[in-house]
């Protein structure tokens, strides 16, 4: 099993569907640049269960939730950690939100 934990804000869904493809873009490379820098980029050989915990100080309804793990995915796919973030692949998929302080 693999832990991932980020500083980085990931936006929800609603916020990824305005955004520009350059601002989207930034977001993902800092993300990418952050897993790469804290983890081992091994391949985790599929099939997967997904657990996504996501923290922020407002929760979110959970289909924006879900939907802001897509950063994450494809950052997760893009290193070669996962082979790719199609159903196949990642047979169940949990999220979780907590509601923090700061």
């Amino acid at each position: 099993m693999l832990t991932i934990t980020s500083d980085t804000k990931v936006p929800g869904i609603n916020t990824l569907l305005r955004m520009h493809w350059a601002v989207r873009k930034k977001h993902q490379n800092n993300l990418v640049a952050e897993i790469a820098a804290n983890y081992p980029t091994d391949l985790i050989e599929g099939p997967v269960c997904v657990e996504y915990t996501r923290r922020s100080l407002r929760l979110m309804d959970w289909d924006n939730a879900a939907g802001s793990f897509k950063l994450v995915g494809d950052a997760l796919v893009q290193l070669g950690i996962l082979e790719d973030d199609n159903p196949q692949i990642i047979k169940e998929f949990r999220v979780e939100q907590e509601k923090v302080k700061h």
